[in-house]
């Protein structure tokens, strides 16, 4: 069945104001985190230790390169359009090689008579290099049942030590 474009746009329409009011919570959410990160800013490591301590997941924790180091560090080029960050990129980028690696996982379900799992992991490999080729590929593999049951070498000494 063919997609029906000005179906789309009207129904895109008549969901204008939850987009907006979803666009304004995640501005105020930025908003506030902009604020808690510039209320980091001149604290030493130890003091952002005792701020984050009592929370549940506080996510990254500052390194002691904290007390001697600016916390928020300014970028110090900036352009004036597109092209001119592409080129800046470019000439940054020339011969280094840089990778990208993606993967995901689909569990196994319920609905399912017969458990399946399925990995993916894809990646990019780009040289920079006008005369070397880039690597674009994916990986794929299908897990059976008995692959699913038996426990992994890397889970099998969790939580043991090394």
């Amino acid at each position: 069945m063919p997609l029906y474009k000005e179906r789309l746009v009207e129904a895109l329409q008549n969901k204008a104001s939850a987009f907006h009011r979803t666009d304004k919570t995640i501005q105020a959410d930025l908003n506030r985190l902009q604020g808690a990160l510039q209320s980091f800013e001149g604290m030493s490591q130890q003091d952002i230790d005792n701020v984050i301590a009592n929370m549940w997941r506080p996510g990254a924790r500052p390194t002691f390169e904290q007390d001697s180091e600016p916390l928020i560090l300014p970028f110090p080029v900036d352009w004036s359009n597109h092209q001119h960050a592409r080129a800046w990129a470019s000439s940054v980028l020339s011969g280094v090689t840089t990778c990208a690696v993606d993967g995901s996982q689909i569990s196994p379900s319920k609905d399912l008579s017969i458990p399946i799992g399925l990995v993916q992991i894809g990646w990019f490999e780009n040289p920079h290099d006008p005369l070397q080729q880039y690597t674009k590929d994916v990986y794929v593999e299908v897990l059976s049942a008995e692959e699913l049951s038996k426990p992994s070498v890397e889970n099998a000494g969790a939580g043991q030590g090394a």
